[in-house]
């Protein structure tokens, strides 16, 4: 289904905007027609219609020409679109109704379920989050339940697949191995997001904390040592800091939390090792992906790590939501 073109979406709303002021002279009111009014009546008309009925998608993308950040026609859209199956456009509409409220409990939990239709691991942490943001949000109900439900089978499913990696001091030879992978551009089912040119550094952050220990700087002279080597001396690294989910009831406060730990890590590299600053860019994904259950202090521990990410042979690099 996709909109016949500029005249169809201007028959619509001319229909619609001469409904309104038939509706609005009928009741002896003000005929002044305004583009909300016009956005409001297209949103009304498609909500009033069979959900698979073509005009319904129309309808909606007819208000957006209008009003391209209105909430609920973004809503309603990526609705129709989840129950059509494409998931790609309504996963973006959803990220679109959740950057002007990132309160929307029923938008959270849509988009987690829209990712976790993709059955990949790729998506799994994403779904994981907007879970657990919906469960934040609403704390009773059928959602609720299934919310939960889910989030407990992805969380065990992210910890089974994360458990190598945990609690882990890498080598020498071991991070010139991980670190000088080239990455697949296509994710081939059941394998790791640590397969390519990424690993996570377990460097034992305190709560709220971004103090690097004596250990976490010894594995820091292991990493800057392999990036000193000719093969990997000019490649270009992205540092992720993450958080646990618990550590702050604020989302950005966490994202400070992230930050941080990724600028320590930045920091010493450039300090203590003189590596240059322009190989390095850091990014701040908090409790966006977590590498273990937040129900237990040695997961929570585990999820409050850094990940190296080796942008010059890499194929995937993602981005926050909301930052």
């Amino acid at each position: 289904m996709r909109l016949a073109g500029a005249a169809v979406a201007r028959v619509l709303m001319l229909l619609a905007a001469a409904l309104l002021i038939i509706a609005s002279a009928s009741a002896g009111e003000n005929n002044t027609v305004t583009p909300h009014d016009e956005v409001r009546a297209l949103v009304k008309a498609a909500r009033q219609l069979p959900m698979h009925d073509p005009k319904k998608e129309q309808l909606y993308r007819a208000a957006l020409k209008l009003s391209p950040s209105d909430p609920q026609a973004l809503f309603n859209l990526a609705l129709l679109l989840q129950t059509s199956g494409e998931y790609r456009e309504a996963a973006r509409r959803y990220r679109e109704v959740l950057k002007q409220n990132p309160a929307d409990a029923l938008a959270h939990y849509n988009l987690a379920n829209v990712l976790l239709a993709a059955d990949n691991p790729d998506t799994w942490q994403r779904a994981a989050w907007h879970f657990r943001r919906f469960l934040f949000y609403v704390d009773h109900g059928e959602k609720f339940d299934k919310a939960k439900a889910a989030l407990n089978g992805l969380e065990s499913n992210l910890a089974a697949l994360y458990a190598p990696y945990r609690d882990k001091h890498y080598s020498r030879d071991q991070l010139t191995d991980r670190l000088s992978r080239i990455e697949p551009a296509d994710t081939v089912r059941g394998s790791s997001k640590y397969d390519g040119p990424r690993l996570p550094l377990m460097l034992n952050f305190a709560v709220q904390s971004a103090t690097l220990t004596p250990a976490a700087k010894q594995q820091l002279d292991d990493i800057a040592a392999v990036l000193s080597i000719p093969a990997l001396s000019e490649d270009r690294i992205q540092i992720e800091g993450y958080t646990d989910s618990r550590e702050h009831p604020e989302f950005e406060t966490r994202l400070r939390y992230a930050r941080q730990r990724a600028d320590a890590v930045r920091q010493y590299l450039l300090h203590a090792h003189k590596l240059k600053s322009e190989r390095f860019t850091i990014k701040a994904f908090a409790d966006l992906e977590v590498i273990s259950p937040n129900n237990t202090p040695e997961g929570r521990a585990a999820n409050r790590r850094v990940e190296l990410y080796n942008l010059s042979r890499g194929s995937k690099v993602t981005a926050p939501l909301y930052h």
